[in-house]
């Protein structure tokens, strides 16, 4: 029988949760429900899907969402005809003038009005089946979704206060330069807790730690906005220009407005449940956590650099990526020994640091009030 949230008995030493958490169906299917279905999820970036018809699949839970550019728009579709259900989208990218079901070749435009329905009678009415829409908003060229019934609070409200922050970069004239997908064997929220401290960070991540300044905010807190949101200074060491194997530049071209001069200058976002951008100078980071069931993870991790610098001349794929892939499989590494750990039955965990772990409890404590179980907030202290 699981635990409800409300029913948690923690003590003042913020702790993680119990241990069906991160092994139960039932607790995921329940957290796809109140949370993933629910908040505001990262589907990718704009340069992804540069020209109409571009599209790509972003997957949550057994859910399959079309994200298609169409003139100054982008849409996103529950990727479900509406005559049998099949998917009508099979590759995870790829370019489409209209949208045809492989099934019985039911067609749709790309804003997912029924266009055709082959052998239906005359009084079959095309405009009562178009294709389901999810919410979909755009933040500094950062594609978000939103499976919610209802209407969402606006990304662009949520995120204002980072607006200032994320200004410099022009991030809607970047592009993905790299992008890679990691399945791990753990729990999301596994890899949310290891994300958001860096207690392990000296013993884990020798070259994250060469240009990161553990000293000036150990805990990896940033400001909280908004109770999704977390913004701010991503710290550097004195000297160091950006996040890389030698602290240097790894991209001739500064994104947005930014010059050598103002170097270093590095910001980090964290929106709740699972999304994360890193910004640097010359590059940015942005990670994207998806469960794909309770005790594996797939992590998408994309590189980001301004939209004229070229591959070979202004940058290579290899120094861009060293020190994150690096890290991620590091991490990796320790989450999927952390999910074999808590499988023992005589696993009790142990207090957290406030110093080292403050962020830990920042995300522990958002994820029990997007899961609406209020009267639990006040266990959430370090």
């Amino acid at each position: 029988m699981l635990n409800s949230l409300s029913s948690l008995n923690m003590p003042a030493e913020f702790r993680i949760f119990p241990r069906d958490y991160y092994f139960s169906p039932e607790w995921l299917e329940h957290e796809m429900d109140r949370l993933f279905f629910r908040q505001w999820l990262y589907a990718g970036h704009v340069s992804e899907i540069p020209r109409t018809g571009d599209f790509l699949l972003r997957e949550v839970g057994d859910e399959s969402i079309i994200v298609v550019r169409d003139g100054d728009r982008i849409n996103a579709l529950f990727n479900v005809c509406r005559h049998r259900g099949s998917l009508l989208c099979l590759e995870a990218s790829g370019h489409a003038s209209r949208f045809v079901c492989p099934y019985h070749r039911w067609t749709y435009a790309l804003d997912g009005r029924l266009l055709g329905a082959p052998a239906m009678p005359g009084s079959f009415a095309c405009a009562n089946y178009s294709l389901l829409q999810v919410h979909v908003q755009c933040w500094h060229g950062m594609v978000f979704i939103n499976l919610s019934q209802e209407t969402p609070e606006p990304v662009d409200e949520i995120l204002r206060t980072a607006d200032s922050g994320f200004e410099p970069f022009d991030l809607l004239h970047c592009r993905i330069v790299h992008s890679m997908t990691y399945e791990v064997a753990a729990n999301w929220k596994i890899l949310l807790d290891n994300f958001m401290e860096c207690y392990h960070c000296p013993g884990a991540h020798p070259e994250f730690c060469r240009t990161f300044d553990l000293k000036r905010n150990p805990g990896g807190v940033l400001e909280t906005p908004h109770p999704l949101v977390d913004f701010g200074e991503f710290m550097l060491k004195p000297g160091v220009k950006s996040s890389t194997m030698t602290g240097e530049t790894v991209c001739r071209k500064l994104m947005g407005k930014l010059s050598e001069d103002d170097l270093p200058f590095a910001v980090a976002l964290t929106f709740r449940p699972t999304s994360s951008a890193i910004l640097f100078g010359d590059y940015g980071v942005i990670h994207d956590f998806q469960p794909i069931s309770p005790v594996k993870t797939r992590v998408r991790c994309q590189w980001i650099t301004t939209a004229d610098a070229t591959q070979g001349l202004d940058y290579d794929v290899e120094p861009v990526t060293a020190v994150w892939d690096n890290t991620n499989r590091q991490d990796w590494g320790l989450c999927e020994m952390t999910q074999k750990g808590i499988r023992s039955r005589r696993f009790a965990p142990g207090p957290n640091s406030s110093e080292q772990e403050a962020g830990v409890a920042t995300f522990r404590s958002s994820y029990l009030a997007m899961m609406g179980e209020h009267e639990a907030r006040d266990t959430t202290r370090v």
